[in-house]
């Protein structure tokens, strides 16, 4: 494995905070950028570069990192993530037959949380960028929900339930745990009849 140098911490760019006030005031920038996205949503094809553009609003103000998708191996707490070559694969076809799923699924509420479970499982698993993966990847999905008339709504699970499914998924490949709580999450927006 190369011996790769990277700044200290993700929010590179705060240098002139104190280091143990960083985490606090990049996340109070990135929930700044989160709002403006609510009002003004970046637009794209719902792939990896569209993801991309997303994560570089939001982390636009805290890291030189923003945008850049990850060309190394990753880990969080020992869970491992998608090997750097197998990016190519997951974002060129894995992630547009997710996105094709959820529309081809969108009169069916039970169909369309499994696509949708199944679209966050590639992504998570993929976990393209150094930092952030998480707030990028919930507005992705929460535009492309709306798109197709379903509301996202991640308050309905709380944190520590949403880490232990998410490693569980990365780790067994089964969707056991995540799939009960995207059924809490999804809300159509209208009926569906």
């Amino acid at each position: 494995m190369p011996n790769l140098k990277f700044p200290p911490v993700f929010e590179d760019k705060l240098t002139g905070i104190p280091e143990s006030d960083r985490d606090t005031v990049g996340r109070h920038f990135s929930d700044v950028r989160a709002k403006e996205l609510e009002l003004n949503r970046i637009k794209g094809g719902f792939d990896i570069k569209h993801l991309a553009k997303i994560h570089e609003y939001l982390f636009q103000d805290s890291s030189t990192h923003a945008g850049v998708v990850r060309g190394y191996s990753m880990n969080k707490g020992g869970t491992p993530f998608a090997d750097s070559q197998q990016m190519d694969y997951l974002f060129n076809k894995e992630l547009p037959l997710r996105v094709e799923a959820l529309g081809l699924s969108v009169n069916d509420v039970n169909k369309y949380i499994d696509a949708m479970t199944d679209l966050h499982s590639t992504l998570d698993l993929a976990h393209p960028f150094r930092e952030g993966n998480g707030r990028s990847t919930r507005i992705f999905m929460s535009q492309l929900s709306e798109a197709h008339g379903y509301k996202l709504d991640f308050s309905t699970v709380n944190a520590k339930e949403w880490v232990k499914a998410c490693i569980d998924s990365i780790n067994t490949g089964g969707e056991t745990l995540k799939r009960p709580l995207f059924e809490r999450i999804i809300t159509p927006l209208k009926s569906k009849d």
